[in-house]
């Protein structure tokens, strides 16, 4: 078989080229990105298509500013952090707080919820379309997701694709069927109420789950809605090999943003059982 232009890191181990993390003390996601793919970043600009639409869109949005700037992302989103190791560029991105209508009752501030989710949209449509040869990095730890984004005012508005590497697969196969991940529950509880802190946390929070289901390497995450979270798009999967998680009745952007968390908490985990001296 000829080797792909592209990556594919549910059959290849492949250097990082983006981490994400959840920052647990300050209630925020973080991303990283390799240096060696800002100059490619630059071609973010305002006048592309996906960019352009959104801008134009009905989505509440605030203004797009390209990565050429330290903080950018529609509203500015993707805030620069120093940096904390060689070769990776951070960004840290606030999960958005209750806003307060005239008549006195909580409510999401959508705006921001949805500048996040078409900012983290370009940036991960760009990733997932680099190819071999045109970037050349190195990683001591492996690329262990890929993400794709829905950002839409609609029923599956929320929607996301998230790919696993077989070595993450592989270190969810260790643990037993049923095992639950109370790390990562939290971090999606946490994401949540900080968006609605005025709803019953005992209510809400009993229906986040994050467990390896049938095991074999599955892991399900779930969170508030009708059967609503991510899960394997297969029953079954070849071993040693990845496989992606697929969304399931995601249909609003505080979902979306409270799976994202999951993810990241579960990256979180298996980089620090798996890559950390």
């Amino acid at each position: 078989m000829a080797r792909s232009e592209f990556f594919y890191i549910t059959r290849e181990y492949i250097d990082a080229w983006c981490e994400i993390s959840w920052d647990e003390k300050n209630k925020r996601l973080i991303v990283r990105v390799h240096e060696a793919l800002q100059e490619g970043l630059s071609i973010l600009t305002p006048d592309i298509p996906i960019i352009r639409n959104f801008a134009e869109g009905k989505i509440p949005l605030d203004p797009y500013v390209p990565p050429t700037e330290s903080d950018w992302g529609f509203g500015q989103v993707l805030q620069r952090l120093d940096t904390e190791e060689p070769s990776f560029i951070p960004w840290a991105i606030d999960i958005p707080r209750v806003v307060w209508t005239e008549n006195g009752e909580p409510q999401l501030n959508w705006k921001a919820a949805y500048n996040i989710s078409a900012s983290l949209n370009i940036l991960f449509g760009f990733l997932n379309f680099m190819k071999r040869e045109e970037i050349v990095w190195k990683s001591s730890r492996p690329q262990l997701i890929t993400c794709r984004l829905v950002t839409e005012m609609d029923m599956h508005g929320g929607s996301l694709e998230i790919g696993l590497a077989k070595v993450l697969v592989n270190w969810l196969a260790e643990f037993p069927k049923e095992h639950y991940f109370p790390q990562i529950e939290q971090a999606m509880v946490d994401a949540y109420f900080q968006m609605w802190p005025e709803r019953d946390r005992q209510f809400y929070g009993y229906q986040f789950k994050a467990d390896t289901g049938h095991g074999d390497g599955a892991i399900r995450l779930d969170c508030p809605g009708d059967a609503c979270g991510l899960f394997p798009e297969s029953h079954s999967h070849p071993k040693d090999r990845g496989y992606n998680l697929v969304s399931h009745n995601v249909d609003g952007i505080d979902q979306q943003l409270a799976l994202f968390a999951g993810v990241a908490a579960t990256c979180d985990r298996a980089r620090a059982q798996l890559f950390q001296p």
